[in-house]
């Protein structure tokens, strides 16, 4: 049986780099996906990127809108990333959640900490993050 450490420690431990894994209603799929922190604001606003394996889907839609081949980036799993297959961060979206969001699916069980991001890929994505048209310039300025 996993030991469940505290809410509140949970929540403190919440940052940039951290792979979170959880359904959201805010996708067309009811499944869990990979959610890696980009951002924590100050008022506790969390900017999240979904993690999908469906690369061709999202190379259509990034080639159909003549976005940059940048916003698209691939993470390889590895041990500290904890992600079983090839998966790709589509930078032209992002789902913001507040830390009590965080709170109530974590205390359902519905949320679980996966792993840490590496440097390398964490700055891809907040490049891609950076150079797609469709990400609002005020989010921009939180990265």
């Amino acid at each position: 049986m996993d030991m469940k450490i505290p809410s509140e420690l949970f929540l403190t431990g919440i940052s940039p780099k951290k792979i979170y894994y959880f359904s959201s209603n805010r996708l067309s799929s009811t499944s869990p996906h990979y959610f890696i922190c980009v951002s924590k604001t100050e008022n506790d606003l969390l900017i999240l990127v979904c993690c999908t394996s469906q690369f061709e889907k999202r190379k259509k839609f990034i080639e159909l809108r003549n976005l940059p081949y940048s916003t698209l980036v691939w993470i390889k799993p590895d041990s500290d990333n904890g992600f079983t297959k090839d998966s790709y961060v589509d930078c032209n979206s992002y789902f913001d959640y507040t830390v009590n969001e965080f709170r109530s699916l974590y205390e359902a069980n519905s949320l679980d900490f996966k792993g840490e991001l590496s440097d390398s890929h964490f700055e891809q994505i907040i490049q891609g993050l950076k150079e797609s048209p469709l990400i609002e310039e005020s989010i921009k300025e939180l990265l």
